[in-house]
């Protein structure tokens, strides 16, 4: 999967670091050493240096949450990133602490608060009047209303920003971690299946360099709008996995279900009737899909549905592509 994760970091829009309890860094991203100046030589297992700003606001978090003290959930503050120049970027850093091959890791995904700076000034404007209103007592209770529903539009607007594909505008690859997450929790209670549905283009490199990069685009933008519609439940997701392979989450769904959204998702996209002289499995465009299903448990985690689903993946494309193959 380390393809997987490379093609994740170069297509981020953000920047992303990784680093271990000595704060020695360990992995960053093309886009994150063009906001700080850096090399990959220069900053590959150098002491990162954070600074909180005087006057900071934390919209996720009320308190200070030190980096070496991250916990599993993800954790939402701001902090500055010194450049190489000596230039303090302010930056909201979301943070996770996770294990990878049994070594404890802290991967962060940084976000320059001028991307940002729209929706923050509009939570701030709308907080000062709010709190000027409840002072004077002179706003009437209509008014306040409006103000709060006001903030509440922000704050949704933030966490699309945060969530949602720069590309595709379905959900991201944070957006989909957290979902799994808290549905396998869920579900753990209630003991009810969850199903997976991991898929990528088939012969899609072949794709880009015969059509294109920006065509190459535009098949993604169709793929994950046609996703979109045979995903109807409100609490399925489709989300973009990384560059052409895109995951599916159906709680409460066993494997017959997920097998019909499997067949309706191969007949839709191949009714779009994408061009692809380049592919071996076909003259148009198709996907490769790999299904599984669990009752989730206290023993497992949701890395182990993926990991299964990834295996049917590898076993599609292995048996000759355009098709679905189920784990187990």
């Amino acid at each position: 999967m380390d393809y997987q994760i490379d093609s994740i970091l170069d297509t981020a829009p953000c920047g992303f670091l990784s680093f271990n309890d000595n704060s020695k860094i360990l992995i960053v991203n093309t886009t994150l050493l063009e906001i700080l100046g850096y090399s990959i030589d220069e900053i590959i297992g150098q002491k990162i240096e954070l600074i909180l700003p005087i006057g900071s606001k934390i919209f996720y978090q009320t308190h200070f949450l030190p980096l070496l003290k991250l916990h599993n959930k993800a954790e939402e503050i701001y902090f500055s990133l010194r450049t190489k120049e000596g230039r303090d970027i302010p930056m909201l850093i979301n943070a996770a602490r996770q294990y990878y091959s049994e070594t404890l890791v802290n991967n962060c995904i940084l976000i320059p608060i001028s991307q940002r700076i729209h929706y923050e000034d509009e939570i701030l404007k709308s907080k000062k009047i709010a709190e000027t209103a409840i002072l004077s007592q002179k706003q009437t209770e209509k008014e306040l209303r409006k103000l709060y529903e006001e903030l509440h539009c922000a704050t949704q607007k933030l966490e699309k920003l945060v969530n949602i594909d720069g590309l595709t505008k379905i959900a991201n690859r944070r957006c989909f971690d957290d979902r799994l997450e808290q549905e396998w929790f869920r579900l753990c209670r209630e003991m009810q299946p969850i199903s997976l549905l991991l898929f990528d283009v088939d012969y899609f490199k072949r794709y880009n360099d015969s059509y294109g990069h920006q065509i190459g685009d535009e098949c993604l933008v169709k793929l994950a709008q046609a996703t979109q519609q045979v995903v109807c439940r409100s609490a399925d997701l489709v989300a973009r996995y990384g560059g052409e392979e895109f995951v599916i989450i159906l709680p409460n769904t066993d494997a017959q279900g997920a097998i019909a959204v499997a067949e309706k998702l191969h007949s839709t996209i191949q009714d779009l009737g994408i061009p692809h002289q380049a592919s071996e499995a076909s003259k148009i465009v198709t996907i490769s899909l790999g299904l599984a299903t669990l009752v989730p448990s206290l023993d497992k985690s949701p890395k182990s549905l993926i990991n299964q689903a990834d295996q049917a993946l590898y076993n599609a494309k292995q048996q000759g592509r355009n098709q679905t193959a189920i784990w187990g």
